[in-house]
């Protein structure tokens, strides 16, 4: 079976080498639109820009792995068997997942849903990058109120981000995050 992925980088994969792993899967329910279409657009705007960087001669300073999941919304086969084949190389190497599978959807602003460990990381992020609607407040600002902090979902205090396991696949929830505990991030702004 032919491996899912298209790696960005001039170096071969290496004993040595960390991982970023970007990931959507290209099937869909219906027509697609949101799930898994809009994460594709992003996905594969994310390897071109990647592409453009590397002809310039800039180098990632980990590996990038852009992976494509088929069988995806049957059963989750796709990313699973994936994860399944290569769980030595993601257990000793992958240091990050961002899962693109719903780039856009609805009004809303940027929604985080991330592991634990990247919670600070987006809030502090999120504080310096000016509100595209309105320069005078932070896209922090702006998460805080169309979401506010709830306690019932774990969101509390300084909690913007909330971790929802049941919502990814088993390969990010039990492989990535359970086993592993590799920070981990769905990329979705509504």
């Amino acid at each position: 079976m032919s491996k899912p992925e298209l790696t960005i980088s001039n170096l071969p994969l290496c004993s040595f080498c960390r991982y970023v792993i970007i990931g959507n899967h290209r099937d869909a329910w219906t027509f697609g639109a949101v799930d898994p279409n809009s994460g594709t657009a992003a996905m594969l705007e994310i390897a071109e820009r990647l592409s453009q960087l590397e002809k310039k001669g800039w180098r990632p300073r980990r590996t990038i792995i852009v992976c494509s999941w088929d069988a995806e919304e049957f059963a989750l086969i796709g990313s699973t068997e994936w994860a399944e084949d290569n769980i030595d190389i993601i257990g000793s190497r992958a240091v990050a997942y961002l899962n693109v599978d719903i780039s856009v959807f609805g009004p809303g602003g940027l929604v985080p849903r991330a592991t634990p460990q990247l919670d600070e990381l987006i809030q502090e992020a999120s504080r310096m990058v000016p509100d595209p609607d309105d320069p005078s407040h932070t896209l922090y600002d702006y998460m805080i109120r169309q979401n506010p902090p709830d306690c019932k979902s774990g969101r509390c205090g300084n909690r913007l981000c909330s971790f929802c396991p049941a919502y990814w696949s088993p390969f990010t929830r039990h492989v990535l995050w359970t086993i592993f505990r590799v920070p981990c991030l769905p990329l979705a702004v509504r």
